[in-house]
C-alpha cells in the first residue's frame, strides 16, 4: 500500500517508528528546509505537492489549520474523485474542511499519541462521499481502529483516545507525591503504582466498572470515597468537555 503524509510531524514519527515495510510512503514536510532524517528505502520525501497527488490515493493531513490554509490552493488545483484526505488533528471538523477543499472526501482520525500504531487505539470518522471499500482499507491499515458514527461521538472519543495517558500520568505523579508526603520513596510508589496498573490490564480482557470491581473483591476503599468527597470524578468530566470546545 502506497500512502501520502502532508506534514513531517507526529504521525509520520509514529510510522517510522513502527517501520512498516509493506507500506510505502510520501512525504512533504509543511517546511522546505527540514533536518537530515535517515528514511528507510521505501519512504521518500517530496518538495513539491504534485508528484504526492499524483502517486497515492490516502493522504494523511499531519498540520495545523493554519498551515492547511496556507497550502488550500495548491490542493484544490491537485485534488481528484479518486483521493482521500484523514485529517489528524484537533480543531478540524468536515464542515470546515468542506468549505476549505471544495466538500472532497474527509475523514478524520484520532489517535492515542504515545503509543505505537500497532497497539494504538484509533478513531475514524469517515465523511459521506467516502466509499466503503475506501473505509475498509483505512482499516485495515489500523488494527485497533474504531469507526464513530457521529463527529459529535468523534470529538468526544478523540478526547478519550488523545488524554487518556496523561490522565494516567497524572493520577501516578499524585501518587507519587501523595507517598513522599507521608515519607516513602516518591521513584519506589509510582513504579508500584505503575506494575498495579499493568497487572489489573493483564489480568482481565475487557475494562470493568469501579462498582464491580470491588464488589467482585469484597472490597472497601477510603481512598476511593476520599475522590469521590474531592469530586475527583467530576474533575476528569470536566476536563474533556473542555476538549470538545471549538
Amino acid at each position: 500500500m502506497k500512502i501520502g503524509i502532508i506534514g513531517l510531524r507526529a504521525f509520520a514519527q509514529s510510522l517510522l517508528q513502527d517501520s512498516i515495510e509493506q507500506l510505502e510512503v510520501l512525504v512533504y514536510p509543511e517546511h522546505q528546509h527540514v533536518c537530515d532524517m535517515t528514511l528507510p528505502a521505501h519512504w521518500h520525501l517530496e518538495y513539491s505537492l504534485e508528484p504526492l497527488f499524483q502517486e497515492v490515493n490516502f493522504i494523511f493531513v499531519d498540520l495545523s489549520w493554519q498551515e492547511l490554509t496556507a497550502l488550500a490552493n495548491q490542493i484544490r488545483t491537485l485534488i481528484a474523485d479518486r483521493h482521500v484526505l484523514i485529517s489528524l488533528n484537533k480543531g478540524f471538523s468536515l464542515t470546515k474542511l468542506d468549505q476549505l477543499l471544495n466538500e472532497r472526501k474527509q475523514v478524520l482520525m484520532a489517535k492515542t499519541p504515545l503509543a505505537k500504531l500497532p497497539i494504538s487505539p484509533v478513531v475514524l470518522f469517515f465523511g459521506s462521499s467516502v466509499e466503503s471499500q475506501e473505509k475498509e482499507a483505512l482499516m485495515q491499515l489500523f488494527p485497533k481502529a474504531t469507526q464513530s458514527q457521529t463527529e459529535k461521538e468523534f470529538q468526544i472519543l478523540r478526547g478519550i483516545v488523545e488524554q487518556t495517558p496523561f490522565l494516567v500520568a497524572t493520577l501516578l505523579d499524585a501518587l507519587g507525591d501523595g507517598a513522599w508526603a507521608n515519607g516513602v520513596s516518591r521513584k519506589q510508589a509510582v513504579q508500584l503504582a505503575w506494575q498495579s496498573i499493568q497487572g489489573v490490564l493483564n489480568s482481565t480482557s475487557h475494562s470493568v466498572s469501579l462498582h464491580q470491581m470491588m464488589n467482585q473483591h469484597l472490597l472497601q476503599s477510603p481512598c476511593t470515597l476520599t475522590l469521590e468527597k474531592h469530586n475527583f470524578r467530576y474533575a476528569i468530566i470536566d476536563a474533556l468537555q473542555q476538549l470538545t470546545q471549538p
